[in-house]
């Protein structure tokens, strides 16, 4: 049977209804982005015309005014550094320079069969994710059966120099994941942080959590332990980043020591709060630190704190 898929993408129609208010834009390549002045200029819809340019959802503004026109796919991604393809780390990446492999043309000229003798099975996927093809079924929005980890990151609006400041971040962080984890039904058993400094360098922490949870209060605690056990205020942050993987149904059951208590009305008191925040906005109810920093507190999250993965990663 003849395999068809069927994608209906809205991601111009925000730059389509831009056009309609400042026809004068209709004919050039355009853009809808985010406000730069919050460090949030990103890419978020293009029309027809910029993306014949290569223009991408979610780059940054000045990366979109960089490209040029007319470019074919081989033209403008293979020049580029292999780091950027998706899945390749700084383990990877090293190991592919160690082969001459720089480039993500590199990698498409090789052998797949090379590759995986050097990656393992990974490796003949990256080959076809760098000559675009990819043959990996369509998932729904709802399906939850492969997902391995769900995450969230901000690049704050100004740099992060205090405690209070994290501890605002990260619940903000902790709200928006434990809330996917509740729509889809799951729990997490490990957590991750990434910490991204003022000189945009990364480090990456995780830890297993006490029991499998998706309540935002255990996971920004944890968080905040994880990164005072392991950040030095030696430089101010210009980001963070939350992901809970090692996901379970909500049903099943964890297992105790002798001195956990199960705390239900926690759990009550968040799906409450979903419902709240559901019918009445998202900033409807909040907790008192968010307060404390409006600024800071008022973000748009991202659903990708590790350069590498996903978000939803499957």
């Amino acid at each position: 049977m003849t395999r068809t898929i069927l994608h209906v993408d809205l991601n111009n129609f925000f730059a389509s209804v831009a056009c309609l208010f400042h026809p004068e834009a209709a004919q050039k390549p355009m853009a809808v982005c985010g406000d730069a002045a919050q460090r949030q200029g990103i890419v978020l819809s293009k029309n027809q015309l910029a993306k014949n340019c290569g223009v991408k959802t979610a780059e940054t503004i000045w990366q979109a005014k960089a490209k040029i026109s007319a470019a074919n796919f081989q033209q403008l991604v293979w020049p580029l550094p292999v780091g950027d393809l998706l899945y390749v780390g700084k383990a990877t990446q090293r190991r592919l320079a160690n082969r001459a492999i720089f480039t993500i043309g590199d990698l498409a000229r090789r052998d797949p069969h090379s590759l995986s003798l050097l990656l393992g099975k990974s490796g003949e996927a990256l080959w076809r994710f760098a000559n675009g093809r990819d043959s990996d079924p369509v998932v729904p929005p709802d399906g939850v059966s492969d997902i391995k980890s769900i995450s969230n990151s901000t690049t704050s609006p100004r740099d992060l120099t205090c405690e209070n400041d994290v501890k605002i971040i990260f619940f903000s962080l902790a709200e928006c994941v434990a809330a996917r984890l509740r729509k889809r039904g799951l729990k997490g058993r490990t957590l991750a942080i990434s910490i991204r400094n003022e000189a945009l360098d990364v480090i990456e922490r995780q830890a297993k959590l006490p029991a499998a949870t998706n309540r935002s209060d255990e996971i920004a605690q944890q968080a905040l332990r994880l990164f005072g056990a392991n950040w030095r205020w030696n430089c101010t942050i210009r980001s963070l980043g939350v992901q809970v993987s090692d996901l379970v149904p909500v049903d099943c059951h964890n297992q105790l020591s002798l001195f956990d208590v199960e705390h239900p009305e926690a759990d009550l008191l968040e799906s409450t709060i979903d419902k709240i925040r559901a019918r009445f906005g998202a900033e409807s109810i909040q907790r008192c630190v968010m307060l404390t920093d409006r600024q800071l507190s008022s973000f748009h999250s991202k659903e990708a704190p590790f350069p590498a993965n996903k978000a939803e990663r499957r």
